[in-house]
């Protein structure tokens, strides 16, 4: 016969707990091959794909035989073996031999322990393959498998343990006690919550809960360990449960990789983060101070430190709005200086700016913080006068004070600069717009 299917029962139980929270770890060596209740592929190793051949894209989510690189007939008989499982015999080994291209692979049917019937998300079976010699001898096959498990477990450079569902270390292997620095005698007598960081523990026993419940089949969380001699140790833990026939848990399955150098180096990268996000914040404020200063300058008569046009225009017309909604008094005075042409013909810049700056300054000293004074053009000058400077006094006295006030002798280098101030005045009436107000109140130049 060109090619040969061959089955026998298995007689070693196999630790499925173990594989399937080994299945994610890098550089898994067996090939193995998950499947669904319905033997849909869920999940193949790279070491399968080299026994069989193929890629992962051509078997994920396919049925079992309809995987191009797997003959019919041999997946025939795995689900055949498959079928056949039971809760007393859960594993069998079936053995195909393809004598046309002479390749002879061991098949290694386990059904999953305490497999929930309901929850399509979950393995429910797994296939161990490998190859071996044509002709060979099948007699220690399953041996063979039980010893690869065993190194596996001993050999892996990620922390293993064997835990009770109390927590308590049943086996633990080499690279376990030097991450945490103890014996394997010493992790006996200890159980997991003594050697977790007491900030995690409470996130850690509440998975164990939920595993227990059968709320989930495994998790993995990132956690910190307490070594031997105090040091923090950050370790990212993959927990899988072993159940019985019944799917009772009686133990759980640990694989612990140190990741303390990673946290560490995350830890300096957030340091540094939040060191930028700081100075970047800072930057946006100086930066956001720096605009309103700005815009506060293009309003800002640079002479007189008192509004500009433009400056003056906008404040005019925000106060002239308040005060036509509330309907309250509003007036404005326009003043401008005789003498000033005059001076400002026979003199220098230099001089006529300090003679403006201090009209400005006389100017800022008469009038309250709720009005609004500016410089409209060379020597004019606007007030605007809110309510409280209107009410009791009355725009003519408030004109008159300011005008006599400005009149006067200016000190500019040692000369005296005569100015007099020619005032107009204009009171808001129904009706009125800003422009006829300020229309009406507009000093004509002599």
């Amino acid at each position: 016969m060109r090619d040969q299917v061959r089955t026998k029962a298995a007689q070693a139980p196999i630790d499925t707990a173990l594989l399937l929270c080994a299945f994610d770890a890098p550089d898994f060596p067996l090939g193995c091959v998950q499947l669904d209740r319905q033997f849909h592929i869920v999940s193949v190793t790279a070491a399968a794909l080299r026994d069989i051949g193929g890629t992962t894209e051509d078997a994920l989510g396919h049925a079992l035989k309809q995987w191009r690189y797997l003959r019919l007939e041999f997946a025939v008989k795995l689900m055949d073996a498959l079928t056949c499982l039971s809760e007393a015999n859960q594993t069998s080994t079936v053995f195909t031999e393809d004598a046309e291209i002479e390749r002879c692979l061991r098949w290694t049917v386990v059904r999953c322990e305490g497999a929930n019937p309901a929850d399509d998300q979950t393995p429910a079976y797994l296939l161990i393959v490998g190859q071996v010699p044509y002709t060979g001898n099948r007699d220690g096959a399953q041996r063979r498998l039980q010893e690869v498990m065993r190194d596996l477990f001993e050999q892996s450079p990620l922390g293993e343990a064997y835990v009770s569902i109390e927590g308590e270390f049943l086996k633990s292997n080499q690279s376990l006690c030097n991450m945490l620095g103890y014996t394997e005698g010493e992790l006996r007598n200890l159980d997991f919550q003594q050697i977790t960081h007491p900030e995690d523990l409470s996130r850690d026993l509440m998975k164990v809960t939920d595993m227990l419940d059968n709320r989930i089949r495994s998790y993995h969380i990132e956690k910190r360990y307490i070594r031997k001699n105090g040091e923090i140790m950050w370790g990212h833990l993959y927990v899988s449960a072993h159940r019985d026939e019944h799917g009772k848990v009686t133990h759980f399955v640990v694989l612990i990789e140190d990741v303390t150098p990673r946290k560490h180096l995350e830890q300096k990268f957030e340091g540094e983060v939040a060191k930028l996000q700081d100075q970047l914040l800072m930057r946006q404020q100086e930066v956001t101070a720096l605009h309103a200063r700005l815009d506060r300058l293009a309003l800002v008569d640079p002479i007189t430190g008192l509004l500009n046009k433009q400056g003056l225009d906008i404040e005019l017309a925000r106060a002239f709005l308040l005060a036509s909604e509330d309907a309250e008094p509003y007036a404005v005075i326009d003043l401008r200086f005789e003498g000033f042409e005059a001076f400002a013909n026979a003199q220098s810049v230099d001089a006529t700016n300090k003679l403006l700056r201090l009209i400005g300054e006389s100017l800022h000293h008469l009038v309250r913080r709720s009005d609004v004074v500016g410089r409209r053009a060379q020597d004019n000058f606007v007030v605007a006068l809110g309510q409280r400077a209107v009410l009791g006094v009355g725009v003519e006295e408030i004109a008159r004070r300011i005008g006599n006030a400005m009149t006067k002798d200016y000190d500019i280098d040692g000369e005296s600069v005569p100015l007099k101030v020619e005032l107009g005045m204009s009171e808001r009436q129904e009706g009125d717009s800003l422009e006829d107000m300020l229309a009406r109140a507009q000093v004509m130049p002599a």
